[in-house]
């Protein structure tokens, strides 16, 4: 180790041949080459460090600067007992050798161990925060001073480790302290007392690169412009004890040429005011050692060590990072809080992040740099951040009605408000959500995740679901239609998924929704049942809630009726069948004569038709054995067999006979009778079916009807000239008009 360094001014690393010396010693000992060594054709004399790298005064906090220098100086030769083998002496001590140079004696303190009691430092406007006067580490001076004055502290740990080796010296002498940076050492001057000592060393450098900072244009070297630039301020000739160049008795600056440099940005023009040399070929050549006289290497080691400490120097993410953050609202970046650490990358498809104590900024060259914090990140974080499915954020954190926030990233958005959490929404369940408005509509906010379910997907809202699959549709699921649906066993139940929007237009202010196998309707006299099957195609065919049976009020019923029948309630009858007969409605008093004759259980069996309306205001319906048939006047009774046989030859209710008016009554000789508003038509299988009415069927009432001495009709009552004539088993009775007159055979 070299000690008692030449006093060395900050515009310049190397004086002479004997610094030229010392700096060489100084790599040999100190530097080796990473793992992943840097090459030389990566120093960009226009661009050496990134400004949102250089002032970023968050990189590492107080614990972070002692665990690196821990890291790289593990064991202090406090007592100098080691061996003096780095001055080619293995034969004595540091300690002895050190005497020997006429240095001080022990105790030589490593800056992982170094304490000092720090004045207090006023603000300096526009520069440097107050510090207050304290005893301080080494790290925490090198903290609170980063802190104060906005530089990056892992700059100020190679500015340490550049000047003084003070980083990796593992007996560092005083004098090493006093001149820790270099800071008020002029070239051909002793340096500045007042300016010496660890703590105003670290303070007055830092403070320095914000005065370059804040008055950009009154130095030599200016970003955003080509400047000349040396490479070394003029070798010394040790052989002919004279400078090279022209002046032979003084440096020539011109001896080892110089380039325009177009400098990209401030924190590289500051470099070049404190170190005003860039390195030639040589220098980069041989990056962990020396290059030829006109070789300087303080750019250059400021650099590498940088590089290989704490990583590239040129980061684009951090200056994209530093852009947005600086686009931040007050309230935003008080929110963010500060950044805590240096940036990472390694994400993603190249992404990169920054954390701050309540959030990050992260992104990639994409996608964008955008903050991520709070209930949003929580779930992003969830859904596993970059490898999620939702990507990257793509735009900012917004503000939105109820109190909510948003955020869209590549292939969606997480949404949502303290009370309701924060939840993805994305692909086709957002665009229904879209279409229903969003939170200011029906459903609200997200409440819960998207979640896969038996080939569908859903997602819980503060006012319901939504919820579907590629083959249905996404659509709505809430209220009392949903729990109904959920009674049903949701999806893996007997309706399957939703395929229509909820309509709450239907009467008496109902809704309805269609589901893969049927519909479910609601009002608030009925609750919420479900059609489905034959019986929801023929509640289709007549008009569902708008037709004459109006609303479910029932589950439908299988398997408790004969011939595996099936029906259902509605608020005005019911519809009922089997696959044999079909499924018909059954209402009002067509229903009620088939519920005297015992259903599909008595003669009628199962309705085969639908209800419907004669020309002249009756209705009738068919059933397996016969038909219901009536108006209003006549009542509804049974039509069937032979009599309705004889009925429809009649002209059915347009006759002459008109409606029923009873049911068919047995006689006691076997045969059939009905009455008609116009009179009966009466039978046996002996006789036939024939009408009876009138004068005639007063005559025949006379003789006793079917057990009298004519017995049953066997014709038609026929009219001819005035005269009516029927015949019967046992005779004739005749109507002239004026007189009704019977014959026997």
């Amino acid at each position: 180790m070299i000690k008692n360094l030449p006093q060395i001014k900050p515009s310049l690393v190397f004086v002479g041949l004997i610094i030229a010396v010392i700096v060489s010693a100084l790599l040999q000992i100190h530097s080796a080459s990473p793992a992943s060594a840097l090459s030389g054709s990566d120093f960009k004399p226009g661009h050496i460090i990134d400004d949102a790298v250089f002032y970023n005064e968050y990189a590492m906090d107080t614990g972070g600067i002692q665990d690196f220098l821990n890291s790289k100086n593990p064991t202090c030769d406090t007592n100098g007992t080691g061996q003096a083998t780095d001055k080619g002496r293995g034969d004595i001590t540091r300690a002895q050798y050190a005497a020997l140079q006429g240095w001080h004696g022990p105790p030589y303190v490593c800056l992982k161990d170094y304490r000092q009691n720090t004045p207090q430092m006023a603000a300096a406007s526009g520069l440097c925060e107050a510090i207050p006067a304290a005893s301080r580490s080494g790290a925490q001076i090198i903290n609170d001073i980063s802190k104060a004055c906005h530089i990056s502290p892992q700059v100020l740990l190679i500015l340490l480790q550049k000047e003084q080796s003070l980083v990796l010296d593992n007996w560092p002498l005083n004098g090493q302290y006093e001149d820790a940076t270099g800071f008020g050492c002029p070239d051909t001057a002793p340096c500045d007392p007042s300016y010496g000592g660890f703590f105003y060393q670290v303070y007055y450098a830092a403070r320095q690169f914000q005065v370059y900072k804040k008055n950009p244009n009154n130095y030599n070297y200016v970003a955003g412009r080509n400047n000349n630039i040396y490479f070394h301020p003029g070798p010394y000739n040790n052989a002919a004890s004279e400078w090279y160049g022209r002046f032979k008795t003084q440096r020539d600056i011109a001896y080892c040429g110089s380039t325009q440099v177009y400098i990209e940005n401030q924190a590289t023009a500051a470099l070049y005011i404190y170190t005003p040399y860039q390195p030639n070929a040589s220098a980069l050549g041989n990056l962990y050692g020396t290059g030829d006289l006109c070789g300087s290497y303080g750019n250059r080691n400021f650099w590498r060590l940088f590089n290989d400490w704490f990583g590239s120097t040129v980061r684009p993410w951090d200056t994209a990072i530093s852009n947005r953050y600086n686009q931040l609202s007050n309230e935003t970046k008080t929110a963010l809080g500060n950044p805590v650490g240096t940036s990472g990358c390694g994400l993603k498809n190249n992404g990169c992040y920054q954390q701050y104590q309540n959030g990050y900024i992260v992104g990639s060259s994409s996608t964008g740099y955008w903050e991520s914090m709070g209930g949003i990140r929580w779930q992003w974080g969830q859904l596993g951040y970059d490898n999620s499915n939702l990507g990257y954020p793509t735009g900012s954190i917004q503000q939105i009605s109820g109190g909510g926030s948003y955020q869209q990233y590549q292939n969606g958005f997480i949404v949502g408000t303290e009370s309701t959490g924060y939840w993805e929404s994305t692909g086709d369940l957002r665009t229904r959500w879209q279409q229903l408005g969003f939170e200011g509509g029906s459903m609200g906010y997200p409440t819960g995740p998207i979640i896969a379910a038996n080939g569908s997907y859903y997602q819980a809202y503060k006012n319901g679901y939504l919820v579907g699959s590629s083959a249905t549709g996404w659509w709505e699921s809430m209220g009392p239609i949903r729990d109904r649906w959920g009674a049903l066993n949701y999806e893996k139940g007997s309706l399957g998924l939703p395929t229509s929007a909820l309509t709450c237009n239907q009467p008496n202010s109902g809704c309805k929704q269609s589901f893969q196998k049927g519909w479910i309707y609601w009002s608030s006299s009925t609750g919420a049942w479900q059609t489905q099957g034959s019986i929801n195609y023929r509640y289709n065919q007549i008009n569902t809630v708008a037709g004459s049976l109006g609303y479910p009020v029932a589950a439908e019923v299988c398997g408790t009726i004969k011939s595996g029948g099936c029906f259902q309630l509605f608020q005005n009858g019911y519809i009922v069948g089997t696959p044999v007969t079909g499924w018909w409605e059954s209402v009002g008093e067509i229903r009620a004569k088939w519920g005297t004759l015992s259903y599909e259980n008595g003669i009628m069996g199962y309705p085969v038709g639908p209800v419907s309306q004669t020309t002249n205001g009756g209705y009738y319906q068919q059933y397996q054995n016969g038909y219901i048939v009536g108006s209003s006047a006549s009542g509804y009774w049974e039509s069937t067999g032979d009599i309705r046989g004889r009925w429809a030859q009649l002209g059915y209710e347009t006759g002459t006979i008109g409606y029923p008016t009873s049911a068919i009554y047995r006689l006691s000789t076997g045969g059939y009778y009905q009455q008609y508003q116009n009179g009966y038509i009466v039978g046996s299988s002996a006789s036939g079916w024939f009408e009876s009415m009138g004068p005639i069927r007063t005559k025949w009432a006379d003789l006793g009807y079917e057990t009298g001495v004519l017995g049953y009709p066997t014709s038609a009552i026929v009219c001819a000239s005035g005269t009516c004539t029927q015949q019967y088993q046992r005779g004739t009775i005749q109507n002239t008009g004026s007189s009704t007159t019977h014959t026997l055979r």
